[in-house]
């Protein structure tokens, strides 16, 4: 790794702000940008190679989640 550069969730990417994320790249002597998958469709494409990490979830306890995740929603229907 030769740098880094980290961006709000949800950034709005443009030609320039990449321009500028790959100068720093290669001033840096990175040969290409990695990117999660979810920011990858929304990037315009760049001069360096793109490298896509994918990310993935796992539960443990599906059964506690989903008992937690039913006891939020009834909460959030009973405060309205």
């Amino acid at each position: 790794m030769a740098g880094t550069a980290v961006f709000a969730d949800h950034h709005a990417y443009s030609g320039a702000g990449l321009a500028g994320v790959e100068e720093r790249a290669r001033a840096a002597g990175a040969d290409a940008i990695v990117t999660t998958a979810k920011d990858a469709v929304r990037l315009p494409r760049p001069s360096l190679p793109l490298l896509v990490l994918r990310i993935a979830a796992e539960v443990d306890d599906a059964a506690l989640l989903r008992e937690r995740l039913l006891r939020a929603a009834e909460r959030r229907r009973s405060a309205r």
